[in-house]
This record gives C-alpha cells, structure tokens and sequence, in this order.
C-alpha cells in the first residue's frame, strides 16, 4: 500500500483540425486507489478547471481562444493515483466534448489503461506506446532501428512536394527520457538554401524547431529528398519496443502538406547477425555479403553506427570473435 503512480492523459489532434476546447470525466475504483494530484500538465497552454470532487471521477476542461493545430499531441492531464489494495481495474476516460463545433468537433478514440496493484501495493510503470510506422505523408519521417547506448538517426525527409517551397518551418517532437539530441545535418534538399537550422526548444524539452528559407530559388513542386538528418544518442528505452518520432506544427510553404511521423525500433544489437547465439565469423561475412549486395541485410548490419553498411562493420564483428576491442565494446 501507499505506492503511487503518475499517468499522463494525451489525445491526437489530427492535421487540418484546431483544438480550442475540451472536456473529459476520467474513472476510476475508487475501492483501489486514490487520487493525490490532479494537474494541468507542463506546457499546456488552455485554460481551464480540474474537479475531484466526485468520488471515482476526475472532470477536466480547457479552453484556449487561439487553439492548437494539428497534427499534434496533446497533453491534457496529469494524474498522480495512490495504491489502497490490491486488485486491477481499467482507468476509464469518457469524452464529453473536443474541439469547437462544426468542423472542429473530431473526438478521439479513447483507450482504457489496464492498473494492477500487486502484492505490497506495487503498481507497475505504464509500458510506452508501440508506435505504428507511416510514410504517407508529404512530409515524413523514416523509420530506423539501433541499439541503447548506440546513435539514432532520424531522417526527415520530403515526398513529392505539393507545391514549391521557399520557406520551411516545422518541430519534430521525440521521448527526451530515451533519446538525447546531439546535432544535425542539412539533407540534400536544404544544403542549398541560404539559412536552414534545428535548435533545441528551451521551453519544451523533447521538441526540435526546424527552419530553413532562401531567397533566390525554391524547391520545386514534385521534389522528392532529404531536409535533414538529426542525430541521437539512445540513452534509454526498452529493447524491442518503438518509440514515436513526431512532425508538428508545419509553417510557410509547407503548412498545408500531410504529415506522417516514424518510428524508432532498439534491437537486441550484439554481432550475432545470423540469430544462433553466438558472434562468429559467419555473422562477419554476412555483414561483408550485405555491403557487396550479395545477400540479406539483417537488422543491426551497421555495427558501427555509421549511417551505412561497409566492411568495416564486418570487421568490427570479427574482431568481436577473435576477443579484440571493437565497436561493439
């Protein structure tokens, strides 16, 4: 008894969409847990109340006379529950009103999250969203895979412009528990621009601001590439699960363009390229196979964490064989 947990409730606003208002009624046993907070989360802006008054519901609402556009998430609440017994339950949330009227009504589909409380009163952590890879917007991100304590390089990139782009701003929003950001590189299509940057925003910890523009050309409606690469260490995570990678708040030319996020995927990345249990000289010429293009590319080929698949990363497996220092160390 007495341990606690902190859930965070969020809903997606999808693109073309403005979120203004919001109310919900969140339910829960009140036999089992106890509510010892109830906040507005960090950097929402919405004005609004928080009710616990009732017993087994938290009522919440926001208001905001600008309104968020999509696609973006939202943070609406945050809930600190005090374990009372033992048992499960499904914390619950019923949508009473989201968005405005009109066209801006668009409720979310909600999900219950399934509470256990163990013996002793141990609630255990919520496990991260897996994430759904999608490549359909005009602009993306690509979805990668890597390792803890390995880089991360996420790739934003361009898909048949619908129309010319002289001007660009965009955020990408990642986990800052999982994922450390360490710097970028300008991608096929913003090298010739005049200005293109990526900084950090101070006031939003895991979130990106992205903008490029130039004055003497633009890049052509149809144009399909690169716009930046941004790198990562992964500090964090769980081995195989996904983690979300999201665009938002797309600005100047490429406001009205269809957005789609990616995922990143940490693998189990030790050598053992062939999956028998073993790093041998077989995993060192797969990965020599895979840079001649003379066999399959397992996950995790790029050893090295380079960006690309060379010989090198075959000889940093075999020399992980023979005993020697390498890249995987």
């Amino acid at each position: 008894k007495g341990d606690e947990i902190r859930l965070i409730l969020k809903a997606e606003v999808p693109a073309s969409k403005v979120l203004r208002l919001y109310k919900f009624t969140v339910g829960y046993d009140q036999k089992l847990v106890s509510v010892v907070e109830a906040k507005k989360p960090e950097g929402n802006s919405f004005s609004g109340s928080i009710s616990t008054k009732t017993a087994g519901e938290v009522v919440f609402n926001g208001f905001s006379t600008d309104g968020v556009s999509g696609p973006t998430t939202v943070s609406l609440l945050e809930l600190k529950l005090k374990s009372l017994a033992k048992g499960s339950f499904s914390l619950s949330a019923q949508v009473n009103n989201f968005g405005y009227d009109g066209a801006d009504q668009f409720p979310p589909t909600m999900q219950a999250a399934q509470i256990s409380i163990e013996e002793g009163g141990t609630i255990p952590p919520p496990q991260p969203p897996q994430c759904s890879e999608d490549d359909s917007g005009a602009v993306d991100i690509q979805g990668s895979k890597g390792r803890i304590g390995g880089a991360a390089r996420i790739v934003v990139r361009i898909q048949n412009a619908p129309d010319k782009i002289a001007a660009l701003g965009l955020r990408v929003k990642y986990d800052p528990a999982v994922f450390e950001y360490s710097g970028f590189e300008p991608g096929e299509l913003t090298r010739s621009l005049d200005q293109f940057n990526v900084n950090p925003d101070p006031d939003s910890p895991g979130q990106l601001i992205i903008g490029g523009l130039s004055t003497a050309s633009s890049l052509a409606q149809g144009t399909s590439g690169s716009l930046v690469e941004l790198k990562f260490k992964v500090k964090g995570g769980q081995e195989n699960l996904c983690y979300n990678f999201q665009i938002e708040k797309l600005k100047d030319d490429i406001a009205r363009f269809s957005a789609s996020g990616g995922c990143f995927c940490i693998k189990t990345c030790n050598g053992d390229l062939n999956g028998d249990g073993q790093i041998t000289p077989v995993d060192a010429l797969t990965a020599f196979k895979c840079y001649l293009k003379l066999g399959p590319c397992p996950d995790c080929t790029d050893v090295t964490e380079d960006g690309e698949i060379t010989p090198a990363d075959a000889l940093c497996i075999f020399k992980k064989y023979l005993g020697f220092q390498s890249c995987l160390d």
